[in-house]
């Protein structure tokens, strides 16, 4: 998509060349400056994927060293505690996600009506 602007912009430019000498310098001018942001668009998103490369590859790397998936150690994410139930051999361990006290069930009697005294 930007190598079709960037050769619709250059052909206006090589057009305003041939016009008159004087808009030569202008469009040349011009033609350095879109040269250079185009290279510069370029420089800008192939410095974008390598960066997202290098956080992927450190997130792997991350994940294998505490030979856990890389989500496990995301901190907006809770880990999966290990609950020992001495009890029960044969249940050593279960995995059990936290669940947060504000998203317990609403007693009843929370919704009960009480009437004021006057």
């Amino acid at each position: 998509m930007s190598l079709i602007i960037f050769s619709l912009i250059s052909k206006d430019i090589l057009l305003l060349t041939f016009r008159s000498p004087c808009s030569f310098l202008v469009s040349s001018y011009m033609f350095s400056f879109f040269i250079a942001l185009f290279s510069s668009f370029f420089l800008l998103h192939f410095s974008f994927i390598l960066y997202s490369l290098q956080l992927i590859s450190g997130y792997i790397s991350q994940s294998r060293e505490k030979n856990t998936s890389g989500w496990d150690s995301h901190p907006l994410i809770p880990r999966r505690k290990k609950f020992y139930l001495p009890k029960n051999e044969e249940n050593k361990h279960v995995d059990i996600i936290p669940f947060p006290s504000s998203m317990l069930p609403i007693s009843p009697s929370a919704f009960s009506v009480k009437p004021s005294p006057l």
